[in-house]
């Protein structure tokens, strides 16, 4: 397919003060297989800003008998007070990047203990706790949990990113979605970070990337599904509710007496779930559902 500006079909009006406030540019579609596809074609491909002026569609304006198509762009000025204006460029589809990443937890139980000393105290042969020291502190491992991260890039106007907006955008950094949000639960998403940057011999078109880590809700089953786990935990637990993925999951031993003391064993009696990071309607970002 081929698009050429029709010269002779270009309109424009103007305010007192001489200004641009609306133009159509005609585009003759040539070698398209219908109208849909003369009209996506330029929707695809008008120029997002023109004298000043936002795109804001297409129309058709004739089906020549040699099968080719006339199609108007259309521009206006908008009102940036508008609140029924998206702050974004609606033309424009984002572009997502998607890759795997880890984030680091203090791992304090064991998934199983492979090997301790014949010597060593029984509540550390038996016991699930991770590095426990003789005062009974448990201070746990760092570890790497795996989980996903994403970045969105939107374009904007450069007089859309306002103070007001850039400060927004601070505030709720590293905050938690409290609905759901393109496709993930409550709780999943964190926003990370924003950052801007001009685009080459794009008037007033600004590219905004916005950084978000995934961690993935869970079955408070899949916390106790594993050796050692003290009675009351599995029964209460085994079939709860799910856990956020972004709050923090600790667990809290207690020691169980035997018949002897030597047959004393430390088990993970109680979890805790704390809600560490924020929660906001991420509709706050500007860039929709």
């Amino acid at each position: 397919m081929t698009m050429n500006i029709l010269l002779d079909g270009n309109n424009q009006e103007r305010d007192q003060y001489n200004n641009p406030t609306s133009k159509s540019v005609p585009y003759l579609i040539t070698n398209a297989k219908s109208e849909n596809e003369a009209l996506q074609l330029v929707q695809n491909n008008a120029p997002n800003l023109l004298d000043g002026l936002s795109f804001t569609g297409t129309s058709l304006n004739k089906s020549n008998n040699d099968g080719s198509f006339e199609v108007t762009a259309k521009y206006v000025k908008k009102n940036l007070n508008d609140s029924n204006q998206q702050i974004f460029l609606t033309k424009v589809k984002p572009r997502i990047n998607w890759q795997t990443t880890a984030i680091t937890e203090t791992c304090k139980k064991t998934r199983q203990r492979v090997y301790a000393t014949e010597e060593a105290p029984d509540h550390i042969k038996s016991g699930t706790a991770i590095n426990q020291q003789p005062d009974g502190t448990v201070q746990g491992v760092p570890i790497a949990t795996g989980c996903q991260s994403f970045s969105e890039v939107h374009y904007f106007n450069e007089r859309q990113l306002t103070t007001k907006f850039r400060k927004t955008l601070a505030s709720i950094s590293h905050h938690v979605n409290e609905n759901s949000w393109r496709g993930y639960a409550a709780g999943e998403v964190k926003f990370d970070s924003a950052s801007f940057s001009y685009i080459e011999d794009q008037e007033e078109k600004v590219a905004v990337t916005f950084n978000f880590s995934v961690s993935g809700n869970v079955p408070i089953s899949s916390l106790t599904d594993s050796a050692n786990v003290g009675s009351y935990l599995y029964q209460n637990f085994s079939n709860g509710p799910i856990a956020d993925g972004w709050d923090y999951k600790w667990f809290y031993p207690e020691e169980i007496e035997g018949e002897t003391e030597d047959d004393d064993v430390e088990v993970i009696q109680h979890l805790v779930i704390d809600r560490v990071y924020p929660r906001v309607n991420f509709k706050l970002l500007g860039i929709g559902d």
